[in-house]
């Protein structure tokens, strides 16, 4: 996985299928917490940035034996006009952007992780219209 510092403005995969102004899509939220730390709103710096690494790396070994291809973004290395489009695409909560706190992104956005941002890590997975998420290979 590759840590990058600025975002390629792209349409996300989901969006692509409709034709109109309005986009219609599914999507499957799973948000966890790591035991015996500090949730992310009450933690130090330091702890936050031991878990963002943590995490980083147990979720690129997990992906790469998967096959999926992923870019590690430190949403506090973004600009503003990226983080904005990250909110409006739904791609990121609304809250206000703190140190430690990253995002983990597929190619087509289908599979967007966050991490330290509401929870430790938030995994959602978005497809266009009412197609069904069937991400079944997703159970690591």
């Amino acid at each position: 996985m590759k840590i990058k510092t600025s975002l390629p403005f792209q349409m996300s995969s989901w969006m692509l299928s409709s034709r109109n102004p309005v986009y219609l899509y599914s999507r499957v939220e799973l948000r966890r917490n790591l035991a015996d730390n500090p949730l992310p709103e009450q933690a130090k710096p330091n702890q936050k940035e031991r878990i963002m690494q943590d995490l980083f790396w147990t979720v690129d070994e997990i992906l790469r034996k998967m096959g999926i291809t992923c870019h590690l973004y430190v949403l506090s290395d973004l600009s503003p006009p990226e983080v904005q489009l990250l909110k409006k695409k739904g791609l990121i909560s609304p809250a206000e952007i703190t140190p430690w706190e990253a995002l983990i992104l597929d190619g087509t956005e289908e599979i967007t992780l966050e991490i330290n941002r509401t929870d430790h890590l938030t995994l959602r997975i978005t497809k266009p219209g009412f197609q069904a998420v069937s991400y079944t290979h997703l159970r690591a």
